[in-house]
């Protein structure tokens, strides 16, 4: 990694970067000894809680530089079918273990990651109803959320429909079986930031969004996440391209 003249790690050009999926059955020793350092790099964590959150999932997405095969980010996910109030059906996607290093946010690669596997999906579903749930342990995951996609929820100034409710219910007790408490409460995942990852200036808080994830998520620092979900449909899908498009201007 270079640093510019002021002393700042410059961002890593997309081109020098290689996404890896890996189901997550198939990880071995090796990948777990790399796994835990990394994530120990920016939380508390122990490796039987990082195991089990990850296998929990159907598959595991690392993001590499090309040239060295270092480890700059991840995010595990898998997909569940919902039968809906009403007896329709749908397919969720629930993510867990983002970490990007602090150069990457910002990017778009989570972004990216998660366009990958959800345009699959809806190829080989393209008439059902898609949603994905996750949980914020950061203001940034959480900002960018609510700030890429025009329909997620929860967020400042609007109600959480009761579908929506019922799904995120749904899945939050599959996917954190024995800390999930309910769709409006933070979630114990098993690990705690450091450093800047949640220091949240007064500055900052001027923001809605901010201030509603700390209002919703008081314990943040010591280690709970606040549940979101995002429909997927073509109008959010859009959103997300636009903010992409910029995102790829400015830089």
């Amino acid at each position: 990694m270079q640093e510019d003249p002021r002393g700042k790690k410059r961002p890593i050009p997309r081109w020098k970067l290689v996404i890896q999926q890996t189901p997550t059955q198939e990880l071995g020793e090796s990948d777990w000894e790399e796994l835990l350092p990394f994530f120990r790099e920016t939380y508390e964590i122990d490796m039987d809680g990082l195991r089990a959150s990850i296998l929990n999932r159907t598959d595991l997405l690392r993001v590499r530089e090309r040239a060295s095969g270092r480890l700059v980010g991840t995010t595990a996910f898998g997909v569940v079918s919902v039968t809906l109030p009403g007896g329709a059906s749908a397919r969720v996607f629930y993510g867990g273990d983002v970490l990007l290093l602090p150069h990457l946010r910002g990017s778009g690669l989570v972004q990216e990651m998660a366009a990958r596997i959800v345009l699959a999906e809806l190829l080989r579903h393209p008439f059902t109803t898609h949603y994905g749930v996750g949980v914020a342990l950061t203001h940034y995951m959480y900002l960018g959320v609510v700030r890429s996609f025009t329909d997620a929820w929860p967020r400042a100034g609007h109600d959480t429909p009761p579908e929506i409710r019922f799904v995120m219910e749904t899945v939050g007790r599959m996917a954190y079986p024995s800390t999930w408490r309910s769709a409006d409460e933070p979630v114990e995942v098993g690990r705690r930031g450091r450093g800047r990852e949640f220091e949240i200036t007064q500055e900052m808080m001027e923001a809605p969004d901010m201030r509603f994830f700390v209002e919703r998520n008081p314990g943040y620092a010591r280690g709970t996440a606040l549940p979101f979900l995002v429909k997927i449909d073509a109008k959010n899908l859009i959103a997300l391209a636009v903010r992409s498009v910029r995102k790829t201007v400015r830089r």
